[in-house]
């Protein structure tokens, strides 16, 4: 008990003051932020300080000193004579800190920047408080709505980009087909839904969804060497499902009834014999049922989810007409299609708010 008040008599003769200037200034038993927490100072609490931190050197000011020239100087001697003392990390963590002590009396190191020295002279000055308090742990009031549950209005919105094999059948052409070639169908698809209110698993959502694809096809025949350019818009209900959810992974199931509104497909004939008509455009409209599954990672990229899916489009019965004067001798007014199967894969980002 005589050394420790020994030990803080002669601690505070050779101190001076300071004040905390952060919410909560941390002491350490190293200079070292890795170090263990030996007390906790409070902003405005005064804080004894060695006095080695208050020295200066008198005849400094009469001195023109060329820092570049000194490190060079310093690093050279560390390679000629290394010390461990001196060793740049060791340094560093020691300008970083200052030297205290703690209520019990045990030596301890507080950051330079969480405490004002009273230097008692023009150094004062040039003390610069913290912009940023990092021991501040307080939250500015007043406190955001739903503190500290975040605001969900569960709903989703998502931008996909499918691409699909073409099985719409072909205009009746008056030779049979030889040959076929096709570009992928190129859809691209806004889908919005709203978590349903009858759902407490909060695992359903309904919306809706409209789709804009294009695609193009070739037919050859003995005589004919067609082309079959479609544009197809179409917008209708949309269901979703969440079968598996963690916090950054989904599996999940989808439905929608598409109706197809537009749908534009322009028939080009380049026959043998002359004709000055060889582009016809026939239009339709019809059902489209989807269903499809897709998995998501969420927040990839901050509040952006990443999808990838597949989904199977069934096409009801339609019939093509067509648009404008036709030459009947050349051209059909109109054919039907039956059911045909479409499967496409889609790639796309999402964002929940």
């Amino acid at each position: 008990m005589k050394v420790i008040c020994l030990l803080l008599i002669s601690f505070s003769i050779f101190a001076k003051n300071g004040t905390v200037v952060v919410l909560e200034a941390p002491i350490f038993s190293a200079p070292s932020t890795k170090s263990k927490v030996l007390q906790y100072k409070r902003k405005g609490d005064d804080i004894y300080i060695h006095s080695q931190a208050f020295r200066q050197d008198a005849f400094r000011i009469y001195m023109s000193t060329n820092k570049k020239q000194l490190s060079k100087s310093n690093e050279k001697y560390q390679e000629d004579f290394p010390d461990p003392l001196f060793q740049e990390e060791l340094l560093r963590s020691y300008r970083d800190f200052y030297k205290t002590l703690t209520r019990s009396g045990r030596m301890g190191y507080v950051k330079k920047d969480h405490v004002f020295l009273y230097y008692e002279d023009i150094r004062e000055l040039s003390q610069q408080l913290p912009e940023d308090d990092e021991t501040d742990y307080r939250i500015t009031e007043p406190l955001p709505k739903d503190y500290p549950l975040e605001s969900v209005t569960g709903i989703r919105g998502q931008l996909l980009i499918s691409l699909g094999t073409p099985t719409d059948q072909p205009y009746p052409y008056s030779q049979k087909i030889r040959d076929t070639g096709f570009d992928f169908n190129k859809e691209f698809s806004f889908i919005w839904a709203r978590q349903v209110s009858f759902d407490k698993s909060e695992r359903f959502f309904f919306g809706g969804e409209l789709n804009i694809m294009t695609g193009e096809s070739r037919y050859i025949t003995t005589n004919i060497d067609a082309i079959e350019s479609q544009v197809r818009v179409g917008m209708g209900p949309y269901l979703t499902y969440d079968l598996f959810r963690k916090d950054r992974h989904v599996f999940n199931i989808h439905g929608s009834l598409v109706l197809n509104f537009y749908d534009s497909k322009e028939v080009s004939q380049d026959f043998d014999t002359i004709s000055d008509e060889k582009n016809v455009t026939y239009t339709s409209i019809y059902f489209s049922p989807k269903v499809g599954m897709n998995y998501q990672y969420k927040k990839i990229l901050a509040d952006i989810d990443f999808i990838m899916g597949l989904k199977a489009i069934t096409h009801a019965p339609h019939t093509y007409k067509a648009q404008g004067k036709i030459n009947t001798g050349i051209w059909v007014p109109e054919y039907e299609v039956g059911y045909s199967l479409e499967q496409s894969y889609y790639l796309g980002i999402q964002t929940a708010y």
